[in-house]
């Protein structure tokens, strides 16, 4: 076991999103006024779950904070892949965590939080340090993904190498057009037909058609102009709050085509008293063309625009 001790500076930030561990202990003396913190931070074990869930339920903004999602997947890394899970300890008491895995010498940060009471005093980036030097050796880069916490990555080295863009429409307290495309329902029985039209498509629409099809049977189309196809879209309701309707797969045969399903759907689903429409868009170019038509960056808790980060080590 090898013990150290840091002095951190006053005004080092700290933030919330996601990471990975390491089997020595780290004690970290944090200064700040005239009180003196000892940080002590450890590698996490089945029974620091709890505590570690509860840390979440108060520092994520985003859905991370349900127990449903987090608690799962902090259950399956510490038992899977072990070793590259930490929690910061004051006092005896677990103040904040940092969870992740390593995979073919990329090592994947899941997830990091500070307990709010805690924050701005260097935890965070303690936590990430400590992580580092673990799966230095081992790994080649350091990858995540974060909706809030970019700069806090970019400040230890990150950078940004794409954008996961989630748009949203309100379509309440608005006029919505009248639809100019026929949206028909998409079933086992024509699915057959449709796959033909798709050929190199077919597989990633199936993956959306049965991730849907159970639960949303009635938001799987083809698109129609006159009698002649122009695309394919499924969605599905959020799975926090049936107020937004997520586009989770759109082919169409042209940009035009593009647009045009998407003010059907907002038709479709004003009629049906939702209040917001979700698209995720990774192409800048359409990011554009849907902001000129009143889309906006989501900044909900349970859809937002993802940052994809990474560290090359050195």
């Amino acid at each position: 076991m090898v013990i150290m001790s840091v002095l951190l500076p006053l005004d080092e930030k700290t933030s919330n999103s996601s990471v990975i561990s390491r089997s020595y202990s780290l004690n970290i003396h944090l200064v700040f006024s005239s009180e003196c913190m000892t940080v002590k931070i450890r590698k996490a074990c089945l029974e620091d779950i709890p505590a570690i869930v509860r840390v979440s339920n108060q520092s994520f903004l985003e859905m991370a904070r349900r127990p449903s999602i987090f608690g799962l997947g902090v259950l399956r890394r510490i038992v899977e892949n072990p070793g590259y899970q930490f929690v910061a300890v004051h006092n005896g008491k677990v103040i904040g965590f940092l969870i992740g895995e390593l995979r073919n010498r990329v090592a994947h940060i899941s997830w990091i939080a500070v307990h709010p009471s805690y924050q701005g005093r260097g935890v965070g980036s303690r936590l990430m340090k400590t992580f580092e030097s673990e799966v230095s050796g081992k790994a080649d880069k350091v990858v995540t993904g974060t909706p809030f916490a970019r700069g806090f990555y970019e400040k230890l080295g990150f950078r940004c190498i794409k954008v996961v863009y989630r748009l949203i429409k309100e379509l309440i307290c608005r006029r919505v057009e009248s639809p100019t495309v026929l949206l028909r329902t998409i079933d086992i029985e024509n699915l057959e037909r449709v796959m033909c039209i798709l050929n190199d498509e077919a597989v990633d629409f199936l993956r959306s058609f049965f991730e849907a099809y159970e639960k949303d049977p009635d938001k799987i189309f083809e698109a129609l102009e006159g009698n002649r196809f122009i695309g394919v879209a499924v969605a599905r309701e959020n799975r926090w709050t049936s107020e937004l309707i997520e586009v989770t797969y759109l082919h169409v045969v042209n940009e035009e085509a593009y647009l045009k399903v998407l003010e059907t759907l907002e038709a479709k689903f004003s009629m049906r008293g939702v209040r917001w429409l979700g698209v995720t868009v990774e192409n800048s170019k359409y990011v554009a063309k849907l902001k000129r038509e009143g889309w906006v960056e989501s900044r909900l808790p349970m859809f937002w625009t993802h940052y994809v980060m990474e560290k090359i080590l050195r």
